[in-house]
């Protein structure tokens, strides 16, 4: 009689392994997420304490300056790089002019004159992996009779195109006996104090000359005049960001030739006084068109080829009839700072055939004539488009409006027998 004593195990010590060694992976791992998470909740702790007294070495330096030197070096925003050991720290340090009865800041709170100078040190390092800066601040007070009474000031705000604070931006005054440049604090604020009663220009320029920055239209230099008060605070904004740009196709019915060069309009109601802005064609023609220099609006541009009023298509329509429905513009193009943006200029058609003597003209190049009109083309407007078919057509994208055809190098304008329809 046959009696098995053991049963079969082939196989099971590979399997046993298998699942130990995947079982010592996961707790490995474990264990070495814990030792790293560890390891750089200890490193990070090392450099707050670093960060922190550098930050108490900032302010005991600010305390130990004179005042005036404080006030004319010191205040705006200023940065310098402090090395402790094999770790380099950004000392960020905010100095502005504040009121008794301020809440915040000084351009925030300017119903009181300025008392006293407070100034905020933020400190950062390299990899700082979610960690918070080391923020510390302090405040002193101008000894007694420093400053005339007999002064006013001038804050200054600076927004982004999201109308949020903007630090960094150098902010100059002149005037009579003054050429000060501060820059903007994390509030987007810079206060120019005691200053003489008087009219003073206040300018905006970038930090950084590879980098170009506009206001509203586009001005990268904007300025405004400011005139000062004695004991009032005179209050400044600027709307100001990193230039945006768009790239920008033109496009009409499908198989329509487009205009060899065509001034475009821009739309948004923050460009004054008219809300538009117009861009003359780039000669020669370039396909797509670049358009720079813009200021990054949050709603964007809407954009229609030509310049003239009744370009629009949101004016297209019969004037005459009360009835008639105007068209649409095309969606706004969205542009966003330091970005550029492509997008089409959709125009319509107009379907011209040209005879010379009865037969059909080939090759001719057509030129659309816009006349002079009070608002935003006051010279007029035209452009070409190229070239008719064997059977004198040519199938032109056009932008809206009123339009005299002309036919390049033929006298009449347009010869007998020549013919022409404007289609939408």
């Amino acid at each position: 009689m046959y009696s098995r004593a053991q049963t079969d195990d082939s196989g099971v010590g590979l399997i046993e392994l298998v699942v130990a060694s995947a079982v010592f992976v996961i707790l490995i791992s474990g264990v070495a997420a814990t030792i790293y998470s560890t390891m750089n909740v200890a490193r990070q702790n090392r450099h707050r304490v670093a960060a922190a007294n550098v930050a108490s070495s900032q302010l005991e330096e600010l305390r130990t300056i004179e005042f005036a030197d404080l006030e004319t070096a010191n205040v705006g925003r200023v940065e310098k790089m402090v090395t402790i050991g094999a770790t380099e720290y950004t000392v960020i340090t905010d100095g502005e002019w504040v009121a008794s009865n301020a809440e915040q800041g000084g351009c925030q709170d300017s119903s009181g004159a300025p008392t006293f100078l407070r100034f905020t040190v933020q400190v950062h390092w390299d990899n700082m992996r979610g960690t918070d800066p080391i923020r510390s601040q302090t405040i002193i007070t101008p000894p007694v009779g420093s400053y005339d009474p007999y002064t006013g000031h001038i804050s200054v705000t600076v927004l982004n195109a999201s109308s949020e604070p903007l630090s960094g931006v150098p902010i100059t005054v002149t005037g009579p006996n003054t050429d000060r440049t501060i820059t903007t604090t994390e509030t987007g604020c810079v206060f120019f104090d005691h200053l003489n009663e008087d009219s003073y220009t206040v300018s905006a320029a970038s930090s950084d000359p590879a980098i170009t920055m506009v206001d509203m239209q586009g001005e990268t230099a904007p300025a405004q005049l400011v005139g000062v008060t004695i004991g009032q605070t005179s209050s400044v904004t600027f709307s100001y960001d990193t230039a945006a740009s768009l790239s920008l196709t033109l496009t009409g019915p499908s198989g329509y030739a487009t205009p060899i060069a065509l001034p475009l309009t821009l739309a948004n109601t923050g460009l004054v006084p008219t809300g538009t802005l117009t861009v003359g064609a780039a000669s020669p023609a370039v396909s797509p068109m670049p358009v720079t220099g813009l200021f990054p609006f949050a709603s964007g541009y809407e954009v229609w080829g030509g310049s003239c009023t009744d370009a629009d298509p949101a004016a297209f329509g019969d004037p005459d009839d009360e009835n008639s429905d105007p068209g649409e513009r095309e969606p706004a193009l969205v542009t966003t700072a330091g970005q550029t943006t492509a997008g089409n200029v959709v125009l319509g058609g107009a379907q011209v055939t040209v005879t010379k003597d009865g037969l059909p003209l080939e090759n001719a190049t057509l030129r659309f004539v816009h006349a002079p009109d009070s608002e935003s083309c006051t010279v007029g407007e035209s452009f070409e488009v190229a070239t008719t078919d064997a059977a004198g057509l040519l199938n032109a994208g056009v932008p809206f409006g009123t339009w005299t055809i002309e036919v390049v190098g033929e006298q009449p304008v347009l010869t007998p027998g020549a013919s022409y329809e404007y289609t939408s």
